[in-house]
């Protein structure tokens, strides 16, 4: 992958097919409003469903959202880089046509050189929702993606399989008590186990 020219197409607001631990992406440049607005479109994506924040350090998670959560620590130091994500209050800098207008956002590290590799070579956090017309399966390979998108996209990361091939396990912890959203990659039982809880 010529890192460079996947990192200039997205800094002059390209959308690119690009590999994560669990399922491919389709992302942009978190804080480029038109290319956000272009994921929506080509995905067919609801105006309710958020993307995610796809990080390539935690520094990148303290760009856009608010981690002085006592629970987080926890599952950073134990799941990420991996396939969970968390959701955190956002801060003001992320557009609402992120978060469709939430409060809070979605954080992925994911276990993927490229995705990491794209993210830290951007300088900012990508935003992305899986590589995917709506309701559609997911792509778990780079062949996949080609077949939801043939040409609209500026590019596409081809990386053959992904590691998990399934997606992530999301866990909220915006809420009063943490709250899994949807099972994934990360099993529930490990979860618990790290933060001492039963979760719902």
């Amino acid at each position: 992958m010529d890192i460079q020219k996947v990192v200039n197409i997205l800094k002059s607001g390209g959308v690119i097919g690009f590999p994560t631990d669990t399922v491919y992406g389709i992302g942009c440049d978190i804080f480029n409003f038109s290319a956000v607005k272009r994921i929506f479109e080509l995905k067919r994506r609801e105006a309710t469903k958020p993307l995610a924040a796809h990080v390539g350090s935690f520094d990148q998670i303290e760009m856009v959202a608010y981690t002085n959560n006592k629970y987080f620590k926890a599952l950073a130091e134990k799941f990420l880089p991996g396939p969970l994500a968390i959701i955190l209050p956002k801060r003001k800098n992320v557009d609402d046509a992120v978060t469709c207008g939430f409060p809070s956002i979605s954080i992925r590290f994911p276990d993927c050189l490229e995705a990491i590799e794209l993210a830290n070579s951007l300088g900012v956090p990508i935003a992305a929702t899986s590589a995917n017309i709506s309701g559609m399966p997911s792509a778990i390979h780079h062949q996949d993606v080609y077949k939801y998108f043939p040409s609209e996209l500026d590019f596409v990361v081809e990386s053959g399989y992904t590691k998990y091939r399934i997606e992530s396990t999301i866990i909220d912890l915006t809420a009063d008590s943490p709250k899994i959203l949807r099972v994934g990659a990360v099993p529930i039982e490990k979860i618990e186990a790290v933060l001492n809880l039963k979760l719902k």
